[in-house]
């Protein structure tokens, strides 16, 4: 089953999974305490602007994930003293879906003292407390779902998204709350 991008979400833990069949040339690269998908150094440049973007971002025991720039707006927002599912579903809102061919959602999750995981597509914008695991994707499950997921850590958020057998995945970033913040970058 292809799903394009997916998060998966819990108490203290998340990751992120591209799975991509337009741009498969892209890769996890980790700068701080932001991460971004990025395209590999020998691929061919395009100027589409949903393939390279911040994915991750830490701020203080806090993590925004997501599948584009509105990683950034979310966790700008949040830093500038915005609750967490505030400054998630505003800038879900903000950004929208994407505007390209297929109306690709955005999803994005936070993690930290609570968690949620939300999406805005064409249809309008769910986001979720997360008090068990949850999976969410731009194709198919554009819902947020319940999964069973219970890593130890970052290295088992990456072989739980792998698992799946979902088509098409490329690079993935699993994190796991603990001191510090574990984070696990695998490029295929």
């Amino acid at each position: 089953m292809y799903i394009g991008r997916f998060l998966v979400i819990g108490g203290d833990f998340c990751g992120y999974c591209v799975c991509s069949r337009s741009f498969p040339d892209r890769c996890v690269v980790q700068r701080g305490d932001r991460i971004s998908i990025e395209l590999r150094p020998d691929a061919e440049h395009t100027d589409n602007p949903y393939v390279a973007y911040n994915c991750v971002r830490r701020e203080g025991d806090w993590v925004v994930i997501g599948n584009g720039d509105h990683v950034d707006l979310i966790a700008e927002e949040f830093v500038e003293g915005g609750d967490p599912n505030g400054a998630l579903k505003s800038g879900l809102e903000e950004m929208g879906y994407e505007r390209d061919e297929y109306n690709t959602p955005r999803i994005a999750g936070i993690v930290g003292e609570k968690s949620f995981i939300g999406i805005v597509k064409v249809e309008g914008i769910v986001v979720s407390e997360v008090k068990n695991p949850m999976l969410v994707a731009t194709y198919g499950k554009n819902s947020p779902e319940i999964v069973d997921c219970r890593p130890n850590t970052a290295g088992e958020v990456i072989e739980f998204m792998y698992g799946n057998g979902f088509e098409n995945a490329i690079c993935a970033v699993g994190m796991k709350k603990g001191n510090p913040i574990e984070f696990c970058l695998d490029n295929r």
